[in-house]
């Protein structure tokens, strides 16, 4: 292997245990596998957490060479028949990508230094080109595979190579060169945007 992906999503049963005991937790795991092997590894999380860029600069400090924004969630629902709660794995919903889009933004503007794959909604060219223009390294795709097939693949890289070529840029990595550095605006700034 080049690199190992360390998918890290905490089962929160206690309800003494603090976000920060959590966290902590989280973080010495990811320090015990690096210091463990010699190749990169990048952290699998989940977006929920109160501060997602400060949990991913303490993934940073513990050795992560990048993070994969993020991990699938469950699907939780009840069968009322049985009076029990139940989860099962869903497919992506269609149309989510904003939300992968919204973690890569905040790694980003929060000055990390580490490689991003961009992991959750990413279904066409211009999901991919959007993440990418977000921050991200890589974009990954799982659930348009299962609901298109493997010619998705396909139809994705050949819509990158035309939006490529209409804006001029020769090659992938020049697109990603020249991409802007993404700034939060004020709490209040964003607000306005939703009014």
């Amino acid at each position: 292997a080049d690199a190992i992906e360390l998918n890290v999503q905490p089962v929160i049963a206690d309800p003494r245990e603090s976000a920060d005991a959590i966290e902590t937790k989280l973080v010495e795991m990811v320090r015990k596998v690096c210091n463990s092997v010699a190749i990169p590894v990048a952290v699998k999380t989940t977006r929920r957490f109160t501060n997602l860029a400060n949990v991913l600069r303490r993934f940073q400090s513990a050795g992560a060479a990048g993070v994969v924004l993020f991990a699938h969630d469950l699907h939780w629902d009840v069968a009322i028949d049985q009076l029990q709660w139940t989860t099962q794995w869903e497919l992506t919903p269609v149309d989510s990508v904003g939300a992968t889009v919204s973690g890569i933004v905040q790694a980003r503007a929060a000055g990390l230094d580490l490689s991003i794959a961009a992991s959750g909604g990413v279904r066409t060219a211009e999901d991919a080109i959007k993440v990418m223009i977000a921050g991200a390294d890589v974009a990954m795709i799982t659930s348009e595979i299962y609901r298109a097939g493997p010619t998705a693949i396909r139809k994705m890289v050949q819509g990158i190579e035309r939006y490529l070529e209409t804006a001029g840029y020769p090659t992938l990595a020049r697109f990603c060169q020249a991409r802007p550095a993404p700034m939060l605006r004020s709490d209040r700034g964003m607000r306005n945007d939703y009014l």
